[in-house]
């Protein structure tokens, strides 16, 4: 047994305790010295001197020495004053002071060293309970043994191993363990800290199979723990945290912004992320396209620059109303500036985006290019009170002819006649309809015309003429005039027997005042002609009513071999410039 053990095992008083039993041994010591003259110092004291020094420390130890010599002295007169007594005494005092500091700083050494071990145990508890409960995994790796040769307990809850197991499975646990395609990467990583051991490498995400098969995600951070003589390191402490919650919610957030980026990039309509301020942080293809703009012109610049200067205060102020929270969102319908410098019609759905806390943090605009659909609006509101004029102008007619067929017909007749010139103003009508009321051929006018004898076109019927589009004021009284040739044709003209022939012709001429439209119409072969008693409908409409609305010239001839009649009419009033293409 040590020294140390030995007086680590021995009694300690303290206090009363101590000096009571140091004062009976002391008092013990005396007697025996006084009981037994012969006995010396060392036989009567030491014991004593040693006790106490044990029991009390150096200062009941002092005391007790200090007793002993005191009381040896009383024993020095002849015939005990010898040089032996006085050796001994010398002796006793020398050897016991020196017992005295002997055990003294031996107890001190073993206090202190005491003192160390617990500290060292308190902080051994300490590093095993913070081990123990901290959220990672710790470890210890050997290079050159290749395995771990410490495993915190953490290892169970993590992989699903006991320490001990996952330790003594060595190298295999890289080639059974590792993710093959995240292996080569942690061996690169053992072999970069060899290579350069004084460089800290950066931590390192990997893949482990745990033991019910499943994988988790671990983030590794390696640090050199002991190096060999040469410096290379041999062991490397590392911590592991699992991260596998925090791939999955990268994994969904991946997904998220990659179906929340598809929409964006592939929305029909545009959208645009400013910041509160107004100033464009983020927009689509489809915005982009909207205003002709791309992102990088428009980043940062207020959104009130692409907006129409006279829509702008309204935007302005529905944007104000929105930051404030006095609105959810708002719907707005105005013109934007495009880059060309034309004006494009949209309609806005404009809303907040907050943060976690609900402050206010971007404005996201929905865009709808309405432009075509305003293009459409106008031209049916054009078209609507195109055909509210045209309406009351066909009805004019109507009411125009059917006066006129009652004022200068037969009553009997007036049904039939007044029926077939509804007809005629019919098909021109129709022609126009087809076109949009944008004009129609003068050719496909005469056909129409013509279509009680269709099969005798291009036989009987000669029709030429250039390419002409007239328009529909020239279309409704040239059809009407046609109508009435036609029907005086086929009841006393050249096709009421089956020799006669008829020539409808027209030509663009040059003329004083400018262009202007020759058309005739010549019959022949067909009974004699003999001039009407008095002139009815149809000769108003050939001649007067004709010349008026196209402030033209017509004549009609009653020539006995074949009625011919002519139209002179200005090309501006029979057209709506620009001229029209050829049909």
């Amino acid at each position: 047994m040590t020294p140390e053990l030995w007086l680590s095992r021995l009694p300690r008083l303290d206090g009363a305790a101590a000096v009571a039993a140091c004062l009976l041994v002391m008092a013990a010591a005396v007697a025996v010295r006084v009981f037994f003259p012969l006995a010396g110092p060392f036989i009567s004291f030491y014991p004593a001197v040693l006790f106490c020094s044990l029991a009390g420390g150096w200062r009941l130890g002092a005391i007790a020495l200090a007793v002993g010599l005191a009381t040896s002295l009383f024993f020095f007169a002849p015939p005990l004053l010898t040089t032996t007594n006085v050796l001994s005494w010398l002796s006793f005092a020398v050897f016991s002071a020196f017992i005295v500091t002997a055990i003294d700083i031996q107890q001190r050494t073993l206090a202190r060293s005491q003192r160390i071990t617990e500290d060292l145990r308190r902080q051994q508890r300490f590093t095993d309970q913070l081990i123990s409960t901290a959220a990672a995994l710790t470890y210890i790796y050997d290079l050159e043994a290749e395995q771990n040769v410490f495993i915190s307990p953490q290892c169970r809850s993590m992989l699903g191993y006991e320490p001990d197991a996952f330790a003594a499975m060595g190298s295999r646990m890289m080639v059974e363990l590792l993710h093959p395609d995240d292996a080569p990467r942690v061996s690169e990583r053992f072999q970069a800290m060899l290579d350069q051991p004084d460089v800290a490498p950066p931590d390192l995400e990997y893949r482990m199979r745990r033991k019910d098969g499943s994988w988790v995600w671990l983030l590794s951070s390696d640090r050199v723990l002991e190096r060999k003589a040469d410096g290379k390191p041999r062991k490397i402490l590392g911590t592991a945290t699992d991260i596998s919650a925090r791939k999955r919610f990268e994994e969904q957030l991946l997904t998220s912004e990659e179906r929340f980026r598809g929409i964006f990039e592939n929305a029909p309509i545009g959208i645009s992320i400013s910041d509160i301020n107004g100033n464009f942080l983020q927009c689509n293809p489809a915005y982009e396209r909207i205003l002709g703009y791309s992102l990088e012109e428009l980043r940062n610049a207020p959104f009130a620059t692409v907006v129409h200067p006279d829509d702008r205060p309204a935007n302005l102020a529905e944007v104000k109303r929105l930051v404030a929270q006095e609105v959810p969102f708002f719907e707005i319908s105005n013109r934007s500036v495009h880059k060309s410098g034309r004006s494009v019609w949209v309609h806005k759905f404009v809303l907040l985006l907050r943060d976690r806390l609900g402050t206010p943090v971007n404005i996201v605009a929905l865009v709808t290019d309405m432009t075509e659909r305003k293009r459409q609006e106008e031209q049916i509101r054009l078209l609507v009170r195109e055909v509210n004029h045209r309406s009351k102008n066909l009805l004019a007619v109507v009411q125009s002819v059917a006066r006129q067929t009652a004022a200068y017909g037969e009553p009997a007749d007036f049904a039939q006649r007044f029926s077939e010139r509804l007809q005629g103003l019919s098909a021109s009508h129709d022609l126009l309809v087809s076109d949009a009321w944008m004009g129609i051929s003068l050719r496909e006018l005469v056909l129409a015309q013509l279509a009680p004898f269709k099969e005798l076109v291009g036989w009987r019927i000669a029709v030429s003429g250039p390419p002409l589009r007239i328009n529909a004021a020239a279309a409704q009284n040239i059809g009407m005039a046609i109508h009435e040739l036609c029907a005086n044709a086929g009841r006393f003209g050249a096709l009421s027997n089956a020799e006669g022939q008829v020539k409808v012709a027209w030509r663009v001429e040059e003329g004083p005042e400018g262009p202007r439209l020759d058309m005739d119409w010549q019959e022949e072969g067909g009974p004699p002609v003999t001039p009407p008693q008095r002139q009815g409908l149809g000769g108003i409409i050939l001649t007067r009513l004709i010349a008026q609305s196209l402030e033209a010239e017509a004549k009609l001839d009653f020539a006995p071999h074949g009625l011919h009649w002519t139209l002179t009419a200005p090309l501006d009033k029979v057209q709506d410039p620009p001229a029209a293409a050829a049909v």
